[in-house]
């Protein structure tokens, strides 16, 4: 949800901020309401100035106030719909995305700098990071392997699984289990190992066109169970039965639906 992206690099003893630390630093002052005005740091590559083995630039400004993204409101598509730091400098720009906004000494990791993100009504450009915590949780799940939506943790409870992503019971296979051609979906052919699930097409008056699911919808859960693959998600569909509803999590564009074929 964070559109965040777990690296792994083959360094050992190179300087890093730890995510604790900033987390836990951060969450505090959030409580003690201490955030507003707080000098910060931000370094990017800003305006994608810096094209080679360049320094990076720093800007340096103030947390104007803390507040979330509201998706109630629609007034910013993005799929993250938490508590934000919004900042007095200009972080909105090609580059800035994924930077740093830390302390001023350089000690503590505050958060990460966001996209490019524009008011849909008004036209306003939002400067803002991510909370050091929320991050944090996100890469927790990543490396867990429980990187899910929150409807999707919410579907795994509903049908038999931990939170975890562990079962809470053996699975039984039904007798009759659902097809895609009884679905009325076809998918992209498998040309790879890992293909990933997109639909390729969706047939008329089918369970699919019916539920909303459209060609170049990429399926990333069935009941909350993690489809990375079109062979994942032939698997799962041996466990539902052909007359059952089930829940569909999709990525539509950019944006993440939570979907329920009946």
């Amino acid at each position: 949800m964070l559109e965040l992206a777990l690296l792994k690099i083959e360094k050992e003893e190179v300087p890093f901020f730890d995510l604790e630390v900033g987390a836990t630093w951060t969450e505090a002052k959030m409580r003690e309401r201490k955030l507003d005005g707080l000098p910060i740091l931000a370094v990017s590559n800003l305006f994608n100035v810096a094209v080679g083995n360049e320094m990076v630039s720093v800007q340096a400004g103030k947390i104007a106030t803390v507040t979330r993204l509201d998706a109630k409101r629609r007034a910013f598509t993005t799929r993250y719909h938490g508590p934000v730091f919004v900042l007095d400098v200009t972080t909105n720009n090609p580059g800035a995305t994924g930077g740093a906004l830390i302390s001023t000494d350089g000690e503590t990791l505050y958060g990460i700098l966001g996209k490019e993100l524009q008011h849909a009504r008004t036209g306003c450009w939002l400067n803002f990071a991510l909370p050091t915590f929320a991050v944090r949780e996100a890469v927790q799940k990543i490396l867990s392997g429980d990187a899910q939506t929150d409807a999707a943790a919410e579907n795994a409870a509903q049908s038999g699984m931990g939170s975890n992503g562990e079962e809470s019971e053996e699975r039984v296979r039904p007798e009759r289990s659902v097809r895609l051609s009884e679905l009325g979906l076809g998918m992209v052919p498998e040309l790879f190992p890992r293909t990933p699930a997109f639909i390729d097409w969706v047939a008329s008056q089918s369970r699919a066109e019916k539920a909303d699911l459209r060609p170049d919808d990429l399926i990333l859960y069935i009941n909350a169970r993690l489809i990375q693959s079109l062979e994942d998600l032939a698997s799962e569909l041996e466990y539902i039965d052909y007359e059952d509803s089930f829940h569909v999590t999709i990525l539509r564009g950019e944006e993440i639906l939570e979907i329920e074929v009946k």
